[in-house]
């Protein structure tokens, strides 16, 4: 698994700095619409035609800052009709490659601004982006649509297939580092349904929370290596009014015992916490958590 990711990285390097020498040295045309483009020639005489299906990679910038690839999940499927060129965006100039061939597309965000039906549509982002960067890297055409959707679902296949077994991987190494930390935690801790260890700093004095009350809570969360997550304070407490309108679940089960004035410490395990999705880029995906609360 470390070597696929490694061949994957080397990959979007050597595409990053491909994407930014051409930028560097290009030789601009410009599409009707007004966006500049450079096309990086292979030796091929196959060229994409309307019709045809195309498969392809892209890779997307914001001025220099990378925002998706498809490079680390699955190439994308187009077809070339006129239901899904358009003029303003990258797809205008599918009709001008061959089979092999790469490009670069650079559009200014004044004129994609300037194009918005109304501010809603433009992301915050843009506001602050001179250049949006698209690089292109064509795979294979099919005439035959049906080729095509074939060859689609086994790509996905085969890519949800390492996904899961990445997955797997993941959570067996998130499971052995939450084994790890609860293991080197001294004094008595308390595993609750959910997988969560719940060890108690202070005993409150006040009563416990019945069902429908409301809860104010105080709390740090860390990730394992001790970067803080987030955390609540005095003037704006985390106020807990029924189940499930706070992220982690598990954190209900985790205080619901607690009583007024008391102090704890969570343990919380990836698939309790953010699961394989992560939150943001504040925590990543299978991380495990450790809160600190203290019910107010």
């Amino acid at each position: 698994m470390k070597r696929i990711n490694i061949i994957i990285y080397a990959w979007l390097l050597f595409f990053t700095s491909a994407c930014n020498f051409n930028a560097a040295t290009k030789k601009l045309q410009k599409s009707a619409a007004g966006f500049e483009y450079e096309i990086i020639k292979s030796d091929s005489n196959i060229n994409l035609k309307f019709g045809d299906v195309v498969k392809l990679h892209l890779t997307q910038y914001a001025d220099d800052s990378l925002m998706n690839t498809t490079y680390t999940s699955l190439p994308e499927y187009i077809k070339i009709d006129s239901a899904t060129i358009n003029k303003f965006d990258y797809t205008a100039i599918l009709p001008l490659l061959h089979i092999n061939d790469s490009a670069v597309c650079y559009f200014s965000t004044t004129q994609i601004i300037k194009n918005a039906a109304n501010d809603k549509e433009i992301p915050e982002f843009l506001k602050t982006t001179k250049q949006i960067k698209v690089c292109i890297k064509v795979l294979k055409s099919y005439q035959n649509d049906s080729i095509a959707s074939k060859e689609y679902f086994g790509d996905k296949a085969v890519y949800m297939s390492a996904l899961q077994k990445k997955d797997s991987v993941n959570l067996v190494q998130a499971n052995l580092q939450f084994d790890s930390l609860i293991n080197k935690e001294t004094g008595p801790v308390t595993k609750l349904l959910s997988g969560i260890y719940v060890k108690v700093i202070k005993t409150g004095t006040g009563n416990r929370g019945v069902s429908g009350d409301s809860i104010s809570i105080l709390y740090k969360s860390y990730l394992p290596d001790g970067n803080l997550v987030e955390a609540s304070n005095a003037q704006n407490p985390l106020v807990l009014k029924k189940s499930g309108e706070y992220a982690i679940k598990g954190f209900y089960e985790a205080t619901a015992n607690l009583t007024k004035g008391s102090m704890a410490k969570l343990f919380i395990p990836a698939m309790a916490a953010y699961g394989k999705s992560g939150y943001g880029r504040k925590v990543p995906p299978f991380s495990n958590l450790i809160i600190e609360v203290e019910i107010l």
